[in-house]
């Protein structure tokens, strides 16, 4: 196993969506602009934190549902893809584990306040 995927593995992270607007819900559509999720006024929700190829990285548009106003979700580095695998995963971990796995990445930001 790969440092990434062993400290902070899954494929999936979550994110806290939050709104001042009572009962509207979130859309948040991946890259494609296809739905991916509706949810409803405070929700954590798991996103998946890379695409389908190998270290693709990820983009979300979190907004309310009939609102302009958005908030962008990505994908980023995360340190222990970095730093783990120079201490302790090694080529496998850096080449194959880790971006097949999403484990190089983590979401940012972890929390998306929106307002109308």
């Amino acid at each position: 196993m790969a440092c990434a995927s062993i400290v902070d593995g899954g494929s999936t992270k979550p994110i806290t969506i939050t709104s001042e607007v009572l009962g509207q819900k979130f859309v948040v559509p991946i890259q494609t602009g296809m739905l991916f999720k509706q949810v409803s006024h405070l929700r954590k929700i798991n996103l998946p934190r890379s695409g389908d190829q190998w270290a693709e990285k990820v983009y979300y548009k979190v907004s309310l549902e009939g609102s302009d106003n958005a908030q962008n979700v990505q994908s980023e580095i995360t340190g222990w893809y970095l730093a783990g695998n120079f201490v302790f995963g090694g080529l496998i971990g850096y080449l194959v584990v880790d971006p097949l796995s999403g484990s190089m990445y983590t979401l940012a930001p972890k929390e998306v306040l929106l307002s109308e």
